[in-house]
C-alpha cells in the first residue's frame, strides 16, 4: 500500500484527469503521520516504510511480508533513506511538501540524513557510502556501521538531499554538507570494469537484477555529481 500510495496514485490519476477524485487530504495525513522523530538521536528522522500502524503490528517480531524475498531473507528495513525519499517525492507531487515543513523541521532532516554518511577512511569499500540511518557520529562501532552501508541507501539518501535542497533552496546539493568526493571514492572503489562488462559491485550478491538496479544507482549518482565519465 504505501508504494501504491506514494508512488502509482499521484501519478496516474492525473493522466486520466481524474485528480479531483483522489482524497489529497487523506494521504497527506497518512504520509505525516508515518514520519518518527528520533530525539535520541541513536537514529535519524525518517518516515516508516508503511502507513497502517496498530499497536498489533508493534507487536509483530518481523517485518511485514513484502520485506523479504521469496527465500525468506530481509530485503529491507521499516526505516530508512528509501521510505524517507519516497514520501518526501509523494508530497511533493501533491503539493503537500510546504505543509509538511511546518509540521518537521526540513533543515534539521537535512542534518540527520548528512550525518549518516560513513566517513572512516580505514574502510576501504565502505567509505563514502550511507547507512540506512544510523548516524556516523553517534557510537557506534564502525564495523557495524561499515555492514549496513550499501549503495541503495547511498543512492535514496542523495535523493533525499537533492529534493530537500530544492525544497529549501539551498542551492546545489554540495550545500547540504554531503561529502561529494567520499561518495565518489565509495562509488569508484566499488566499480567492476572487464573488457565486456562495467558495473557496481554491491558485494553481498552476484545476482544480475541486483548489480543491475546498483549500476542504475551508480550511473544516477555520478551523472549528477558531474563525474559521470
Amino acid at each position: 500500500f504505501r508504494k501504491f500510495a506514494e508512488s502509482i496514485l499521484p501519478r496516474c490519476t492525473p493522466i486520466f484527469g481524474r485528480s479531483s477524485e483522489l482524497d489529497i487530504q487523506t494521504f497527506y495525513t497518512q504520509i505525516k503521520n508515518s514520519f518518527r522523530e528520533n530525539y535520541q538521536q541513536e537514529e535519524t528522522n525518517s518516515f516508516i516504510g508503511f502507513l497502517s500502524k496498530s499497536t498489533v503490528t508493534n507487536r509483530l517480531r518481523s517485518f511485514p511480508i513484502e520485506y523479504y524475498n521469496i527465500n525468506g531473507e530481509p530485503i529491507s528495513l521499516t526505516l530508512s533513506h528509501k521510505h524517507t525519499f519516497l514520501a518526501l517525492d509523494s508530497l511533493k507531487k501533491m503539493f503537500k511538501l510546504d505543509d509538511f515543513s511546518y509540521e518537521a523541521d526540513l533543515n534539521e532532516l537535512v542534518s540527520d540524513i548528512v550525518a549518516t554518511q560513513f566517513l572512516n577512511d580505514t574502510y576501504y569499500q565502505t567509505f563514502g557510502g550511507f547507512s540506512p540511518l544510523w548516524p556516523y557520529s553517534f557510537p557506534f562501532k564502525s564495523s557495524f556501521l561499515s555492514s549496513v552501508i550499501s549503495l541503495e541507501y547511498s543512492y535514496y539518501a542523495f535523493r533525499c538531499l537533492e529534493l530537500l535542497a530544492e525544497q529549501l533552496d539551498l542551492g546545489d546539493i554540495s550545500a547540504t554538507g554531503i561529502d561529494i568526493t567520499a561518495l565518489y571514492t565509495y562509488i569508484d572503489r566499488n566499480i567492476i570494469e572487464t573488457s565486456t562488462e562495467l558495473y557496481f559491485n554491491p558485494q553481498y550478491t552476484s545476482n544480475p537484477e541486483t548489480l543491475l538496479e546498483n549500476t542504475y544507482y551508480m550511473i544516477y549518482v555520478l551523472k549528477a555529481i558531474d563525474l559521470y565519465t
